[in-house]
């Protein structure tokens, strides 16, 4: 028995751009086709397709209508919708997005990558249908735990889970609860000094929605479009896909919510840096510290050799010179005189590699002393 194909639908009104997406996906995908807008909406209907490409400028009902009345459409909503256009700016993406979106395509297109991300969108639908079951439950706890504890009761769990979080994926796990304890679909991307995190409530975030977070990330900190909010707190960003726009009071509520997560998250994501870069910080100093031990080690290996080498080069020079006596005709006085010299350049010599091993004792005492502090903070 064959493998069934995953059913990829593919709607352009270009012939030349036809033939690319069929050259790009007709191997690797069951692949139906359709040159305008309304001829889609019928097709796909009976066709069902887990991946959808649309083109934005098309005949009889353009790519946002088409993807806005499938999502509007119990049978074709969980259909992942991929635009493909011309136009590469914010407010297509934010538009596209706005209607039901999940990924953006811009033309000209490499087959390659086209293909590849249609795969991607595939094993993102699949998992999606996995999910679907445990977000129903989630559901449910959601439900049990808006009864129990009331909408201040979660911020507070919130807060004190902070407290036991010790990785990005603890602080987006908790935040995820919160948000699902609201009962809002949202998505949300943590980035600090270990990298970037992202999550949804349903657990998977559009490549789309991970774009327009990055996007908005620096336009305000709190900012709204569509029915849609994203809050903009530093390290941590919140886009929620559905606010309560219908209960006022509900909506204030949620956003002054929404806001202390938000918040409350950047915070602990903050501590986790600190940690982190004290951390690295600390894993440098040990090193400069071991690095300083080898080194005043063999300073001083090489110090002692030295005034040993010069002893022996002092006293073998005193010798000969003792032994020139003679010949000089020196009185005895002037002997004494000249073998006191000598005798004190030898001691000043020496005392001279005694002064640097007093300043490699000095280097060690410090050392020591910046070892003790780091074992003090561990």
């Amino acid at each position: 028995m064959d493998r069934q194909l995953p059913k990829v639908f593919v709607a352009e009104d270009e012939p030349s751009g036809l033939v690319l997406f069929q050259l790009a996906l007709k191997d690797k995908f069951e692949l139906k086709t359709a040159t305008d807008g309304i001829a889609a909406l019928t097709a796909i209907k009976s066709f069902l397709p887990a991946v959808v490409l649309l083109d934005v400028n098309m005949p009889g009902k353009n790519g946002y209508e088409v993807c806005k009345q499938l999502k509007e459409d119990a049978a074709t909503r969980d259909a992942i919708i991929i635009f493909v256009s011309g136009a590469d700016s914010i407010e297509e993406r934010m538009h596209g997005y706005a209607v039901g979106g999940d990924d953006y395509v811009t033309k000209p297109f490499d087959p390659v990558e086209l293909a590849a991300k249609v795969t991607r969108a595939v094993a993102v639908r699949q998992a999606m249908s996995q999910l679907a079951q445990e977000a129903g439950m989630a559901k449910g706890m959601a439900t049990e735990v808006m009864a129990n504890m009331g909408e201040l009761g979660i911020v507070l769990l919130f807060m004190r889970n902070m407290f036991i979080s010790h990785s990005y994926e603890d602080v987006a796990r908790h935040l995820v609860a919160a948000l699902r304890g609201y009962r809002l679909p949202a998505v949300l991307k943590i980035r600090g000094v270990l990298g970037c995190f992202e999550i949804g409530t349903s657990g998977i975030i559009k490549p789309l929605e991970s774009e327009l977070i990055d996007k908005l990330a620096t336009g305000g900190r709190i900012c709204d479009f569509e029915g849609r909010t994203i809050f903009n707190y530093g390290r941590v960003s919140i886009l929620i896909k559905m606010m309560p726009t219908d209960n006022k009071e509900f909506y204030g509520r949620i956003k002054d919510h929404a806001a202390i997560l938000a918040e409350g998250a950047d915070a602990r994501v903050a501590t986790l840096d600190m940690d982190e870069t004290i951390r690295i910080q600390r894993v440098a100093l040990e090193g400069v510290i071991r690095d300083t031990q080898k080194t005043i080690g063999d300073t001083n290996q090489v110090y002692r050799a030295l005034k040993l080498k010069n002893t022996s080069i002092m006293r073998e020079l005193l010798q000969k010179v003792e032994d020139l006596y003679m010949s000089l005709g020196l009185s005895e006085i002037q002997e004494e005189r000249l073998s006191r010299v000598i005798n004190s350049a030898c001691d000043q010599s020496s005392a001279l590699y005694d002064e640097d091993l007093a300043v490699s004792a000095q280097l060690a005492n410090i050392q020591q002393r910046l070892q003790e502090v780091l074992n003090f903070h561990k």
